[in-house]
């Protein structure tokens, strides 16, 4: 079985080897990476287990979601960095295609373009066919979704908090002027997988998803973990002897926390006073 250019195993050792922190910040940082742990683990588990939570949770630009878990058919088919060249079309190479069927036999072509640290990697030019890299791609999408009779769906995942409006909105732009047509896209952030999959079973491998996840602090913010009480053993000591009718040296002794003693001398200089009439 062969997964992302590479056998199961390898990819899977690579996850392991992030969860136990075996790969520099910079190999943690890859993108490529990123799609691979998350698109890579859902694609061995049941869609309502995996794939289904994420359609689920993801929203339009009008923060309408358009899917319901139970809707997805076993086995969608996964296909990972495919190149995609269709005729009138700028090329293009997104993330992950998924063709998949829903319960009302409705069949879906999935688009995912999965953005981590970097943005878009092209915009809109002067050209006839569109070139900014959503836009691009849906093109590409709608005409292979119209070869199997099937929806085109593009799913954008950023790690941004919020709905990423600019980013979509000038790509729905430029689409719309190029083509007439309107792209049929929706959102979700990687931090929001961790709590889509919170409960997932120990022995399964969204439970080391969400582990690697969190290791990347790809989550929104979940509060703060309780802390152990910690006992400082430690006092304050001071002891002053004074001399109230000569005025002479006098000693103050402190003591403050264990076998830590300060000596201080204090020199009293006498004030000349007297009462007026």
């Amino acid at each position: 079985m062969v997964l992302l250019g590479v056998n199961v195993k390898v990819w899977f050792e690579m996850l392991q080897a992030q969860l136990e922190g075996k790969l520099t910040r910079a190999e943690e940082n890859m993108e490529d990476l990123l799609t691979s742990n998350v698109f890579g683990s859902i694609k061995y588990v049941a869609p309502e287990e995996g794939l289904g939570p994420i359609l689920a949770s993801s929203v339009d630009i009008n923060g309408e979601k358009p899917f319901r878990m139970s809707q997805i058919m076993p086995e969608p088919q996964y296909k990972f960095w495919p190149t995609l060249r269709e005729q009138g079309c700028n090329e293009c190479e997104p993330d992950v295609l998924i063709a998949m069927e829903l319960s009302t036999g409705q069949k879906i072509v999935l688009l995912v373009e999965a953005k981590y640290l970097s943005g878009k990697s092209s915009q809109t030019d002067n050209k006839m066919a569109p070139m900014d890299q959503l836009a691009r791609e849906y093109d590409n999408l709608r005409k292979i979704a119209a070869q199997m009779e099937a929806s085109p769906v593009l799913l954008y995942v950023t790690a941004d908090i919020g709905f990423p409006t600019y980013d979509i909105e000038e790509s729905k732009k430029e689409f719309r002027e190029k083509t007439s047509s309107e792209m049929n896209v929706f959102w979700i952030s990687w931090r929001k997988l961790p709590e889509l999959f919170a409960s997932a079973k120990k022995d399964s491998i969204l439970n080391d998803l969400v582990r690697v996840l969190r290791r990347q602090l790809l989550t929104f913010y979940e509060g703060i973990a309780p802390l152990e009480p910690v006992v400082i053993p430690w006092s304050f000591e001071a002891t002053i002897n004074w001399n109230w009718f000569s005025y002479e040296e006098c000693n103050i002794t402190w003591k403050y926390g264990i076998n830590k003693d300060f000596n201080w001398k204090n020199r009293v200089v006498p004030v000349q006073w007297r009462f007026g009439k």
